[in-house]
């Protein structure tokens, strides 16, 4: 036999013998991300998870992907890894506006593992401090007088909101519209106006959780009084099975306008025209940096 051709022999026993004396090391470990949700407030003990979409994951300083919830997550171990996770949204509740919501703390865990186990991460995830973001407009709709109020002349056309026990989000209160046969109209709009940062790259959001069988438009109104109007998102909400969180990117809309605009927020629908049209509301806020 060719002296050649024994030693490409070698080679490749020698490279066959090594696999498999590491072939336990080439096994990964499973990341389980199922139990995450989101503190509804710093405070409350309550967290939910209608709006969080997916978890930003990186590892030891670098990014490895974007991966919607639940999943499980497959990666090759070393003697201790750290995992930073962030939680992302649907901008402007579109699934194809995939992004790390601004507000929420990243998180770092620290995971050490065998191969072929699975670890399972259970996580809530927190608003960043008062010293870092506000909230320019907040309603829970549980004490207090409603921070909103109709912005239609009153008729029997027009629903009211009010509050509601039944079918709540989180706490003991939501807010609640009914729309029937002859109540087909509804706008709000919050009782005082709030300023919001006009200059820089300051992300503002509005934040509605909700579940409705009629649906419904958010935006903010501006009241600069000369030529006052709507800055309408355009985006219509309409869950009827479930509470869910959208959340609004509204800061490209602010900054067109004069600096030292008064902004107000409004909900607008049309009824459905039927008996039992409904809209439920809960936890809507305005946030953005400091």
């Amino acid at each position: 036999m060719n002296r050649f051709v024994r030693l490409y022999i070698l080679v490749i026993v020698g490279v066959l013998f090594l696999s498999a004396c590491n072939k336990e090391e080439s096994f990964p470990v499973y990341l389980k991300l199922e139990n995450i949700s989101v503190q509804v407030d710093r405070n409350s003990t309550e967290s939910f998870n209608a709006g969080l979409k997916d978890m930003w994951i990186g590892r030891g300083g670098e990014p490895i992907g974007i991966y919607q919830l639940p999943s499980v997550i497959p990666f090759y171990p070393a003697d201790e890894e750290t995992f930073t996770l962030a939680g992302g949204i649907f901008d402007n509740g579109l699934s194809v506006l995939r992004r790390r919501y601004p507000f929420w703390k990243p998180v770092n865990i620290e995971i050490s593992a065998n191969p072929l186990d699975t670890v399972s991460i259970d996580l809530v995830l927190e608003y960043f401090e008062d010293s870092l973001i506000t909230f320019a407009f907040e309603e829970n709709f549980e004490t207090g007088a409603i921070q909103m109020e109709s912005n239609l002349q009153l008729t029997p056309a027009v629903a009211t909101m009010s509050r509601s026990s039944n079918d709540v989000f989180q706490g003991s209160k939501v807010g609640f519209i009914e729309f029937d046969e002859t109540r087909t109209e509804f706008e709000y709009i919050s009782s005082n106006a709030f300023a919001l940062p006009q200059r820089g790259n300051n992300d503002i959001y509005i934040e509605i959780t909700y579940k409705n069988n009629v649906a419904f438009t958010a935006g903010l109104f501006y009241a600069n009084f000369a030529d006052g109007g709507d800055l309408n998102e355009g985006i219509f909400l309409y869950s009827p099975e479930e509470w869910k969180t959208v959340y609004l990117h509204v800061n490209d809309s602010v900054r067109e306008l004069p600096t030292g605009t008064g902004f107000q927020l409004y909900i607008r629908a049309l009824g459905s025209g039927e008996a039992g049209g409904f809209i439920l509301l809960d936890n809507i806020r305005i946030v953005h940096f400091i």
